[in-house]
């Protein structure tokens, strides 16, 4: 039987301090980095390919939203943090890792699943 309260990927959104998190392993993240002082850029939209007319047809923008954007030693993170990979999700991946090849020279895509891989990510950064 359906049941509309539960969510599709097992996610659960939180609240704290204000601030709204679409799950709890993207709170955990956040608490994390803030509790490491390190300075970061949440939930960042980032335009793939922008707004355009293919023939005739009004064609929207893709955009990926960033959990996180680290900027430490000259490089620039962007951190992702899901339990469950859609195919939509690995392919705005690959296409942001293909935008930033021409933007930028030294960046790094990282996908963590797990609030250990969290813990160990934001240990290696300190």
């Amino acid at each position: 039987m359906f049941n509309p309260k539960r969510r599709k990927y097992g996610n659960k959104k939180t609240v704290w301090n204000g601030i709204k998190f679409d799950s709890k392993l993207e709170e955990y993240a956040y608490k994390l980095l803030d509790a490491y002082n390190v300075e970061f850029e949440f939930q960042v939209p980032i335009e793939l390919i922008p707004k355009h007319r293919l023939n005739g047809k009004a064609v929207r923008k893709a955009v990926v939203i960033v959990d996180f954007v680290i900027k430490i030693d000259g490089k620039v993170i962007y951190m992702d943090t899901k339990g469950y990979a859609t195919d939509t999700s690995k392919l705005k991946y690959k296409m942001l890792g293909w935008k930033k090849l021409q933007e930028e020279a030294n960046f790094e895509i990282t996908w963590l699943q797990s609030k250990g891989a969290v813990l160990e990510f934001v240990n290696k950064l300190k």
